[in-house]
């Protein structure tokens, strides 16, 4: 019965951890884990082997720094509804406001202008 149980209350934890990271990324600081609500990431910026997370936090815009590339965070966001516009830019599409065709621009709700690569 005992077994059962602690079974049972395995699985449970599983499931519930599975949920929680399908809500959230794990961004790995220096000297902490930080979980960010995916729900709230505006953008991702990379620069060389690092990338600066652009996202909403109780109204207030916030960003953080890290030492993964891009690639890794869009394997992360997969199934997401993220969307790679320029090969330093991974956006939320539901932060698109619209596309300048001209200028080949994105302009988030923010009001963030993001460049968009040809093809």
């Amino acid at each position: 019965m005992l077994q059962m149980n602690l079974h049972k209350d395995y699985e449970s934890l599983i499931t519930d951890f599975h949920r929680f990271n399908n809500r959230f990324l794990t961004i790995n600081e220096k000297k902490k884990v930080t979980f960010v609500p995916i729900d709230q990431i505006l953008y991702i910026q990379a620069d060389r082997s690092y990338s600066t997370i652009y996202y909403r936090d109780e109204g207030e815009r916030r960003k953080i720094t890290t030492c993964n590339n891009l690639s890794f965070f869009e394997k992360q966001l997969l199934g997401h509804d993220f969307i790679r516009i320029h090969q330093s830019y991974l956006v939320s599409r539901l932060q698109i406001h619209e596309f300048t065709k001209k200028d080949r621009k994105v302009k988030l709700i923010c009001g963030d202008l993001l460049p968009v690569s040809r093809g």
